[in-house]
């Protein structure tokens, strides 16, 4: 068997790593100071399209893979935990949700965000 990563997923993995270590590992501990929720850097993973990684690229999301997923996550866990977390939580708890339930809803929402995306939500 070959467990080699096919080469779309190492170059998201430097990418996430990259972007990981210059935009969150620099401010990471004085969140956790300061107690305080960096609500820009949420705007910042939905520009790079980590919170619609699992959403289809007909409702504006990455279209990405289970596998790409759990990729960044564990990039993003390596600096902010915290932050993960809000990645994990906005594809699997909201994104799927939505996605599942009700597709005109999904619709609605992707024509409707003041971003123009449904990743950045």
């Amino acid at each position: 068997m070959n467990f080699d990563l096919p080469e779309e997923l190492v170059a998201l993995k430097a990418a996430t790593a990259r972007f990981a270590k210059e935009e969150i590992a620099p401010k990471a501990q004085d969140w956790d100071r300061e107690e305080g929720y960096p609500d820009d850097m949420i705007g910042q993973l939905g520009e790079q399209g980590y919170l619609g990684i699992l959403v289809p690229e007909e409702f504006e999301g990455a279209g990405g893979s289970y596998m790409a997923f759990a990729i960044i996550l564990e990039e993003l866990a390596r600096h902010d935990g915290g932050l993960a977390l809000a990645v994990e939580a906005h594809n699997g708890l909201c994104c799927q949700h939505i996605l599942l339930g009700n597709t005109e809803v999904a619709c609605f929402l992707a024509e409707h965000d003041a971003a123009g995306h449904f990743n950045t939500m």
